[in-house]
């Protein structure tokens, strides 16, 4: 009997326990040469977000905030060295929470930043 009591509990908190990192939005962020869109990226500092990155372009992308990733605590998804790489057509999502302020984003192919594809994060 005991043990069917600690067993109906614990699933009881697990059904009421709340979701802290669990995304309350979403934010799509569209590559495509040479550009992310939206640009500026706005953000909710402390509050969780998913990042769903989209690569429309015909060419390799990638989404380079070192800064930003490194301040954020990332909750799923990767970004190793703080870059998502994504061939053409492919997208990545990241769940994280952002702390405030602003970062920068840029696209790491050769001469893409030169060409503009570049932005700001910013979180407030």
């Amino acid at each position: 009997m005991k043990r069917f009591f600690f067993a109906a509990f614990g699933s009881l908190l697990m059904l009421t326990a709340p979701a802290a990192a669990a995304p309350r939005t979403s934010v799509t962020i569209t590559l495509t040469s040479h550009r992310y869109t939206p640009s500026p990226i706005y953000l909710a500092g402390g509050v969780p977000v998913r990042l769903i990155l989209q690569n429309r372009g015909g060419k390799d992308h990638d989404f380079s905030a070192a800064k930003f990733f490194r301040s954020s605590r990332l909750v799923a998804g990767r970004a190793p060295s703080g870059e998502v790489r994504l061939g053409p057509g492919q997208s990545a999502i990241i769940d994280l929470i952002p702390v405030r302020g602003s970062y920068k984003v840029h696209c790491g192919e050769f001469g893409h930043k030169l060409l503009g594809m570049s932005t700001m994060i910013i979180v407030l």
